[in-house]
């Protein structure tokens, strides 16, 4: 029988109104009357956004997380509004990509900081917004996170399921795939490896992790594609990944940062 949760009676945490901003663009207000996105004067420039995109990644990564969560409702609303402007075509769906960076970095942010609600928001449109611009890769990235997510929330069945599952929809089917196919390919099996272990299954962990071991065989000495798929996947990230794995549980994070 599952435990009824108690009432919290503590006070509000601090980070709910610190977040107020980035709530409202990840989880706007709805009702009756459609909310229209703001008109835009001038058309969007999406180098530029990708650029503005890079350096609040290079934020995270270097712990300033004040900064990212400052910059991330603007990011959100400017790559809302250049979806909106270009409906069609490929300039949409690199609108829809751009989105997804944006949607991706929020989700780890959030992650990062223990906000897991408006974490899953942001988590669910990044792949949502690379499915329907028919980039599996991108998808498959933010299932990374999205997995991250879910290990974290103690959904561990859920984790390894979902990340199982994705690593069939974009295993390389050829000898020669690229390695941005086989990094994320195998940021997905540490990502279910993570799950599996943590859940007392190290039968399916060890079978994830030479699946891991194959993709970083495939790739080669190294392969860093942080811009696109936020991988850094290689052979030395799936043995210390591995090796944490075997020791203390997953090194939380794996897939989505480092896959």
């Amino acid at each position: 029988m599952t435990a009824v949760p108690e009432p919290v009676v503590r006070a509000e945490e601090p980070n709910r109104g610190n977040l107020i901003q980035l709530r409202a663009a990840l989880t706007p207000a709805v009702g009756l009357v459609d909310q229209d996105v703001e008109a835009v004067a001038e058309e969007p420039n999406l180098r530029i956004f990708r650029r503005t995109l890079q350096d609040a990644r290079v934020l995270y990564f270097s712990d300033s997380y004040k900064s990212v969560a400052a910059q991330l409702p603007g990011l959100l609303r400017d790559a809302a509004q250049a979806v909106a402007y270009y409906d069609s075509g490929d300039e949409h769906r690199q609108a829809l990509l751009a989105r997804a960076e944006a949607l991706r970095l929020a989700g780890t942010y959030l992650t990062q900081v223990r906000q897991y609600d408006i974490a899953y928001a942001a988590v669910r449109g990044a792949i949502m917004d690379a499915r329907q611009a028919g980039d599996m890769l991108a998808a498959g990235s933010g299932v990374g996170c999205m997995c991250w997510l879910l290990v974290r929330q103690g959904r561990l069945d859920e984790a390894e399921q979902v990340a199982a599952q994705s690593m069939d929809a974009v295993e390389p089917k050829i000898t020669g795939a690229e390695p941005d196919h086989y990094a994320v390919w195998g940021g997905l099996a540490m990502e279910a490896a993570a799950a599996a272990a943590r859940n007392n299954r190290p039968d399916e962990a060890k079978a994830y992790r030479q699946a891991a071991r194959v993709a970083a065989t495939a790739v080669g000495t190294a392969h860093r594609n942080v811009s696109r798929h936020w991988s850094v996947f290689n052979r030395r990230v799936v043995a210390v990944v591995g090796a944490g794995h075997e020791l203390r549980g997953p090194a939380e994070g794996a897939g989505c940062v480092a896959g």
